[in-house]
């Protein structure tokens, strides 16, 4: 599971979301367990993007209990996802998504070409326990919106966020709310004991912050793993070398 989030009713959910762009095959489906409010085995519901596979790292649910999915990309934009029906526990098919929309992280420009993709990269979702607020998260910084009427693709799509840089993350990967709905707790997703962080709430709006002198540090500490954000950082840079040989290749044979 890449994230959890409660709906409405109080069932707990778990997104199988997740698909990385090195997987050696892309799922047709994606899905979401739901656990009863008042327990028992979690129930499957799968549910199918219309444009092909996405990896993604953040569910939130709408006042409607409707499921919201935002995408992790390698880029500037990410993508909102929304069912296009209630969903259907055990289905083969799996319910359609639409897209619905798009959020555009800060990317503050510098130091490196590393450190704007990974502020590009949505890694979790969080609703504050009032549902009055929802906050999104990249490996660098948070996001928190205010959700008025319970409608959290318009508030993600049609608002500007607050936002507040994470210092001190080796690979943040998990965010959410105190219970008091006035702090936020991130967790890294790293090899071995790894600290839980807690933050006071985004006040700054997303477009006076993440100037290049307020960067978070990204620091991976000895003994750990390689992170995700350093795979895909190598990939990227993996890429760009076959097309460099590809194009020197090419050139070779046009003049012969």
């Amino acid at each position: 599971p890449e994230d959890l989030a409660v709906a409405p009713d109080g069932a707990i959910w778990g997104a199988d979301i997740g698909e990385n762009i090195n997987a050696p095959q892309r799922r047709q489906t994606i899905a979401l367990w739901r656990i009863p409010p008042e327990g028992g085995p979690p129930v499957i519901h799968r549910l199918t993007y219309p444009d092909g596979p996405h990896d993604a790292e953040a569910l939130l649910f709408g006042a409607d209990g409707s499921p919201v999915i935002v995408t992790k990309e390698l880029g500037s934009t990410s993508y909102v996802y929304q069912a296009t029906r209630p969903l259907e526990p055990g289905t083969a098919e799996g319910v359609p998504l639409r897209l619905v929309g798009e959020f555009h992280p800060v990317i503050t420009g510098g130091p490196t070409d590393l450190i704007q993709v990974l502020e590009s990269m949505v890694t979790g979702a969080a609703t504050s326990p009032d549902r009055s607020r929802v906050a999104l998260r990249t490996y660098t910084a948070v996001y928190e919106w205010d959700v008025p009427d319970g409608d959290v693709v318009k508030a993600i799509t049609t608002t500007i966020p607050r936002m507040l840089l994470l210092n001190n993350e080796p690979q943040g990967e998990a965010i959410a709310y105190t219970v008091d709905g006035q702090s936020l707790l991130t967790v890294s997703d790293v090899a071995g004991p790894t600290q839980l962080l807690r933050y006071p709430r985004p006040t700054a709006p997303a477009s006076d912050a993440g100037q290049p002198t307020a960067l978070a540090t990204v620091t991976t500490a000895p003994g750990l793993t390689t992170p995700e954000w350093l795979t895909y950082g190598l990939a990227v840079a993996g890429l760009a070398v076959l097309v460099g040989a590809a194009v020197w290749w090419l050139a070779r044979r046009l003049v012969r």
